[in-house]
């Protein structure tokens, strides 16, 4: 493994001969966003090396094409977080080129940073057309280092994702600054990280990608199939984030017991403002039955840790179903919300041998349910883009 790691990151393998590769524009960049500062570290850094592994089938771009695999990471080493491209020189071999390190002291979960070195992506890979992935830990809406210390009433901040641990502590990128951080519109932003599929989320990242790939619940360590990754992103005429999502669930309906436990759904952006406009509607029309709805009745995409029931992350469409909507608004939420839907789908249940539960219903999207949570994160969700838009929480 640590042999792997140090390909990856080599500065040795430049090669004359595909110069070229650095001083032109790019049709199609793929940009890995892997923040790996954490108990991920080794499975990330796994990913990382599965792109590069042309014998096991993964394609990896020749530096004279007009494409780009990019890596965007950082591990626990010495260095900064690093710019990677994976591109194969004239004679076939693979080239690990480390093409920018940031200062060690920067974060990549601090979204300052994360512009930046974005900005260095767009510089050295010039394109019309982006897409990420972004890989590390995610906690979707929840405030920053709340999902696991759920009783901490200080310093509460607004949704997460990624994480970084070193010897100040930990930190998370919230979701609210996340569009900050990104300098370009991108096709599309693929989340190989747990709990981000909620409209919370996606709606505060509409404006920043045409289509958003996100699970609703936690996710096996495995995450994505990074083999065929850039396969479906570089090869086709167009990327095909929904072939991404087919591979990520066909991996896990190939396994048998706890491990075959997942679900994917892939959100076109444009449709969303649709589905806030019924949502508010509706809403109001059903705000009583909102109020007193049973949370032990609707759908649940968390597991009970002991510590607190996580009452965060609800099938959407099973919150209208369950406050009462009568047939005719009941089937236009519903189809407000499958027009946002590319594609969805799940294994049987999830972890059910771990506190976990069976997908009754999955409409892809889960979303919080009023009331039912901390006050203090009613209080902050007032300040969302899809709470601004529903008037969900009052």
């Amino acid at each position: 493994m640590n042999n792997r790691f140090l390909l990856i990151l080599s500065l040795c393998l430049l090669v004359c001969s595909c110069d070229d590769h650095k001083n032109r524009d790019y049709d199609r960049v793929c940009i890995l966003y892997s923040v790996a500062k954490n108990s991920l570290n080794y499975d990330l850094r796994e990913d990382v090396y599965d792109l590069s592994e042309v014998s096991a089938g993964a394609y990896v771009p020749y530096c004279n094409s007009h494409q780009a695999m990019v890596v965007v990471g950082h591990f626990k080493t010495p260095q900064g977080a690093f710019i990677l491209n994976i591109y194969r020189n004239k004679s076939g071999q693979v080239v690990r080129d480390t093409t920018f390190y940031e200062d060690p002291t920067a974060k990549l979960t601090d979204p300052e940073v994360m512009r930046n070195i974005l900005l260095q992506v767009k510089q050295k890979f010039p394109s019309q057309h982006y897409g990420m992935v972004l890989s590390s830990h995610g906690s979707g809406w929840i405030p920053a280092g709340k999902y696991n210390t759920p009783t901490d009433r200080e310093s509460l901040l607004l949704y997460s994702f990624g994480q970084e641990v070193d010897e100040s502590g930990s930190t998370e990128m919230d979701i609210t600054d996340l569009p900050h951080g990104i300098p370009f519109h991108l096709d599309y932003m693929l989340f190989d990280a747990c709990l981000m599929g909620n409209i919370e989320t996606v709606y505060e990242l509409k404006d920043v990608a045409d289509q958003i790939g996100v699970s609703a619940t936690e996710e096996l360590t495995d995450g994505f199939d990074y083999l065929r990754l850039a396969s479906r992103l570089l090869i086709p005429e167009k990327p095909s984030p929904t072939d991404v999502c087919k591979d990520y669930i066909e991996q896990y309906k190939a396994r048998r017991g706890d491990e075959r436990s997942a679900c994917i759904c892939l959100v076109e952006t444009s449709a969303l403002p649709e589905l806030a406009a019924v949502c508010k509607e509706l809403f109001a029309k059903y705000r009583q039955n909102l109020d007193k709805l049973n949370p032990d009745k609707v759908q649940r995409f968390f597991r009970p840790d002991g510590t607190s029931d996580h009452n965060w992350f609800f099938d959407m469409e099973d919150i209208a179903r369950q406050a009462g909507m009568d047939a005719s608004d009941f089937s236009r939420i519903s189809g407000a919300i499958g027009r946002c839907i590319i594609y969805k789908d799940n294994t049987e249940s999830f972890l059910p041998g771990l506190n976990g539960f069976k997908f009754e219903h999955f409409c892809g999207l889960g979303m919080y349910l009023q009331n039912c949570g901390l006050e203090e994160f009613d209080s902050f969700y007032k300040k969302l883009q899809w709470n601004k838009a529903t008037d969900y929480v009052k």
